[in-house]
Formats: structure tokens, C-alpha cells, sequence
């Protein structure tokens, strides 16, 4: 078992070689683990992911390979892709929102009826605002590939 000292040890190390990183760079984990000597398992993605936190820097994964941190051309997908996310759960909650409202919105003081109102409201603004982040996304997709010359198969 590893002592708090050697965690925090390996957290910096990686914290340190992640500081001078410019945005936007792909940093693969074999060259994480070469620089700051932490073997990349389970545990070491684990205090990449401290490091980061604590550098308060965003990034993508890119299975297999490593990270890639933001950058303007980034930033976007990066938020759009953490509230698609939220945007799941939230469609679970509308489901029993339905169901409970369904069920019990008649029987329910006008206070608690207003409170219902509100959250299915809120339900709605997040899965509207998760729709809309998607849709732009997929438009700014359709544009880039828009302007490259179509190949043809060989």
C-alpha cells in the first residue's frame, strides 16, 4: 500500500510536466509516464486526473492514447460533451418527473404543485440546452466537411 506521501509525489510530478503544457496539445500517456516516471494504470490516470483538477485545466480523452487539453477549437466540444452527459441523467429525472406528476399533481398542495412546475422547467431548459449544444456541433461538423474536396473511392 502507498503511503499519502508517495500519492502526492507522483500527483506533482505529473502536475509539474502538465504546467508548462501548451493548450491544445496531445499528450499521450507513454510520454506522461516517460517524463514524470508514473506508470500509467489504473491508478496513475488517477493522479493525472488530480493533477488536472488542481491545475484547473480541461481536456478530451482519447481512448488508448491519452489527452488532448482544450483550446478554442475545443472548448465548445468539450462543454457541449459534458452536458450531454447531464443531459442523460436529466432524462431519466424527466421520466419519473412524468410519472410522479401523472400520478399525485392533483392531490398536491399548490405549493408543492408550483414546486413541480418549476423542476419540470428546469428538466426542460437543460434538455433544451443539451439539444441546442448538439445541433450546433453537428452544423459546425457538416461546415468543416463541407469544404473539403470529395475523393473518390479507390
Amino acid at each position: 500500500m502507498k503511503t499519502i506521501q508517495k500519492v502526492s509525489e507522483e500527483t506533482l510530478a505529473i502536475e509539474n510536466y502538465l504546467k508548462d503544457v501548451p493548450e491544445g496539445k496531445l499528450i499521450t500517456y507513454e510520454e506522461i509516464a516517460k517524463e514524470c516516471k508514473v506508470k500509467m494504470d489504473t491508478a496513475g490516470k488517477g493522479y493525472m486526473r488530480t493533477a488536472i483538477k488542481r491545475l484547473r485545466l480541461e481536456y478530451s480523452c482519447i481512448i488508448g492514447i491519452g489527452i488532448q487539453l482544450a483550446d478554442t477549437g475545443s472548448a465548445s466540444t468539450i462543454v457541449v460533451s459534458k452536458l450531454s452527459r447531464i443531459d442523460s441523467a436529466v432524462k431519466r429525472g424527466e421520466k419519473s418527473f412524468n410519472n410522479i406528476s401523472m400520478q399525485f399533481y392533483d392531490r398536491l398542495e399548490s405549493r408543492e404543485q408550483k414546486q413541480l412546475n418549476f423542476i419540470g422547467a428546469a428538466f426542460g431548459a437543460i434538455r433544451l440546452a443539451a439539444e441546442n449544444g448538439k445541433r450546433i456541433l453537428k452544423e459546425r461538423f457538416i461546415d468543416n466537411n463541407s469544404s473539403r474536396p470529395i475523393l473518390p473511392n479507390v
